[in-house]
């Protein structure tokens, strides 16, 4: 396993810091620079991610876009109350 810099300057393991990539970014990476090292690979990835999200890709921002989507998944899992007319009258 290959350790890589963070724009912050902290090494990380490289699938560690894959875990918390976009998925959308990661894929484009992948299919216009495959074959590049994993710091090449992450170097193109972290300013892709600058370009949309406007903030540096780091490991506590990547935690929080999975935390907030895994919240979403959880809400739109859960079934939706109907309410009926006239049914919280006592």
């Amino acid at each position: 396993m290959e350790k890589v810099k963070m724009p912050d300057g902290t090494e990380v393991l490289f699938e560690g810091a894959e875990w918390y990539m976009d998925d959308e970014i990661r894929a484009e990476v992948i299919f216009e620079y495959g074959g590049v090292s994993d710091q090449e690979f992450l170097d193109i990835y972290c300013r892709k991610h600058k370009e949309k999200y406007h903030e540096e890709f780091s490991l506590e921002s990547g935690r929080e876009r999975e935390i907030v989507a895994y919240e979403k998944t959880l809400q739109d899992k859960e079934p939706k109350k109907k309410t009926e007319p006239g049914c919280d009258k006592k």
